[in-house]
């Protein structure tokens, strides 16, 4: 049986994932279709604006560093930017005049830090070395924060259209 200790523990530790014991109809607010796929779509579209940065182009590239297919890549780009949205859904749809633009500069390192810890579990179960598990998040961060002149605006593209469909599902629930 669960204590009150370990819910307390779980809810601080991941406060976007809903405890075992918790039914799921007891969360805040349902997530809609819209904003799941509005984050399916933004993650994925980050696949382009990352190929628009040279130090990026050699990495995602089918047969560059990454040696993952596009398909790979668009799924490690869609898991993050799942994981982004969901945990941050509150405050992406209530988010007001400058916050939008701190959650839109901000958010997307903290999905290029998923989506590199995703890729490197992935490459350290396909080549069994796991040194670059450790190593390839850092310089996946690094690597994004040079190219800040094309993440950060349209992070904050994305995070209007998020904005946008996190508001019409509270309307929507409304009516």
């Amino acid at each position: 049986m669960y204590s009150l200790w370990n819910y307390a523990i779980f809810c601080r530790a991941w406060p976007c994932v809903p405890a075992p014991f918790i039914p799921l109809n007891n969360m805040s607010k349902r997530v809609s279709w819209l904003y799941i796929s509005a984050a399916l779509a933004t993650s994925v579209a980050w696949y382009p604006v990352l190929l628009l940065l040279p130090q990026h182009r050699k990495a995602i590239v089918p047969g560059g560093f990454l040696e993952f297919s596009i398909g790979g890549i668009f799924l490690f780009l869609g898991i993050a930017g799942l994981c982004v949205a969901l945990c941050w859904r509150n405050k992406i749809s209530k988010a007001e005049g400058w916050t939008n633009v701190a959650l839109g500069a901000s958010l997307p390192y903290v999905g290029a830090f998923i989506f590199c810890v995703l890729v490197s579990l992935a490459m350290a179960g396909k080549r069994g070395n796991f040194g670059e598990f450790i190593v390839l998040p850092f310089w996946g961060i690094l690597y994004s924060l040079a190219g800040f002149y094309v993440i950060v605006p349209y992070g904050i593209a994305c995070q209007y259209i998020m904005r946008w469909a996190g508001r019409y599902n509270q309307q929507a629930d409304r009516t």
